[in-house]
């Protein structure tokens, strides 16, 4: 699990590069809102502005791999940085890892407790009682412009 979670590139690319070639990403929750207080704070955001939240599932057909959460602030999505208003369900990495200004914070790497609302919101998601589950943190700037990204590995990654 390890190299999974301190992997800083892309996530669909090293699922290719283990022979999963059908993942694909659903968009769960993409509008304006509020985020997060521990959001909030790592991006230096007010604690009433809205930021663009966009939840995904990366999933094949039969398996689930991962939920993600991305935090846009409004000062980010300019010039070229607006077309992450409009990825749909194209990964976030097919914009962010084509992009020479890309800067990655380290990791904060946890485990998600099985009482926590986000592990609470997954479960609920994929409609069963899960384990606990890893989950990490980062920072990007691209064109010095920040998101956060939040990335919780599911147990059909986990565990297979």
């Amino acid at each position: 699990m390890r190299a999974w979670l301190e992997d800083s590139g892309s996530f669909m690319q090293r699922l290719a590069q283990h022979g999963i070639h059908d993942a694909k990403v659903s968009v769960l929750h993409e509008d304006w809102g509020i985020a997060r207080p521990d959001e909030a704070v790592l991006l230096s955001l007010n604690p009433k502005e809205t930021a663009l939240i966009r939840e995904v599932l990366i999933h094949s057909d039969q398996h689930c791999w991962m939920f993600a959460r991305s935090v846009f602030p409004r000062t980010t999505l300019t010039g070229e940085q607006k077309a992450f208003e409009h990825l749909g369900n194209r990964p976030l990495g097919s914009l962010l890892f084509s992009d020479p200004t890309l800067k990655r914070s380290p990791f904060t790497i946890t485990h998600l407790a099985s009482d926590a609302p986000q592990h609470e919101q997954i479960s609920r998601l994929l409609k069963k009682k899960l384990p606990h589950l890893w989950c990490r943190r980062s920072t990007l700037w691209v064109h010095d412009k920040p998101l956060l990204l939040t990335e919780v590995f599911l147990p059909d990654l986990c565990y297979s």
